[in-house]
């Protein structure tokens, strides 16, 4: 009688450490994950993480999912606990670096994937982390400026190009800039822009139209003085304001010109219609 009592406690003491332990967790846990079915993974993943605080390979998913949910923060959390533990893991250095890319932080992704590439030379995700985070470095901070970093991966020199002293900018080049802006913007191709816009076409020539008159107006009020109307000031102020507008809209048409040029590169072979 008291041996069937063991026997029983035994096989269910089995039975709890089967389906209860840290491998039933965390197998279940990376199954939901590979069907990216987050939110329920990280139910068994941070159940099996209870049991095993430091398996680097639960942190890892757990990180992973983290940042699938766009929970950037949190992953970066996890990342990190687990490159304190694994240091020379390629894998968590790629993912600490992505997470550290999506939440915008480009200079301190662009230190883990340049030391992971140093690591596994032949994970591509290192090269191509690297090309992107320079990438968006350039569009964040100005053109013209290549990242050269030091041995320590000091960015100091990088900074010293991106945001170098400039002088405080001269009448002439105030006055060439308030040109610019009051510059019809430069077009394309008739016979391209009525390939993009097709039947709508015949806005661009008619609000091209009005900005002509409009400049053609204030020129001729100007002309006439203050002895011919007392309400000079608000109608050239009008004409400004018509042109502005209608400046802004061939703005808007020209933006959506070049990125369905850049899009459709059959645009590139359009003939005239």
């Amino acid at each position: 009688m008291q041996a069937s009592k063991i026997s029983q406690d035994e096989t269910e003491s089995d039975a709890e450490s089967v389906f209860n332990s840290f491998q039933a967790y965390l197998n279940i846990g990376r199954h939901l994950l590979f069907r990216k079915d987050y939110k329920r993974a990280l139910t068994y993943l941070d159940k099996a993480q209870e049991i095993e605080p430091t398996h680097v390979d639960c942190l890892l998913m757990r990180s992973t999912c983290n940042l699938y949910l766009t929970n950037n923060d949190r992953a970066i959390n996890l990342a990190k606990s687990a490159y304190e533990l694994a240091k020379k893991n390629p894998h968590v250095i790629l993912l600490l670096a992505e997470a550290y890319y999506r939440s915008g932080e480009f200079e301190v992704a662009l230190k883990y994937f340049t030391n992971g590439k140093r690591i596994r030379s032949s994970m591509e995700g290192f090269t191509s982390g690297i090309h992107k985070c320079e990438e968006a470095i350039q569009n964040n901070c100005g053109k013209g400026t290549e990242p050269k970093l030091l041995p320590d991966l000091d960015l100091t020199n990088y900074y010293s190009q991106a945001f170098s002293v400039k002088d405080s900018p001269s009448n002439s080049s105030i006055l060439e800039k308030k040109w610019e802006q009051d510059k019809w913007p430069d077009m394309m191709p008739p016979e391209i822009l009525r390939k993009i816009f097709g039947k709508r076409y015949w806005e661009l020539p008619y609000i091209h139209e009005i900005y002509d008159s409009e400049g053609k107006r204030e020129v001729h009020l100007k002309n006439i003085g203050l002895s011919q109307f007392d309400d000079l000031f608000p109608r050239l102020n009008r004409c400004k304001a018509n042109r502005q507008t209608v400046r802004e809209c061939a703005d808007h048409l020209k933006t959506k010109a070049e990125l369905s040029y850049k899009i459709d590169p059959t645009l590139k072979h359009a003939s005239s219609l």
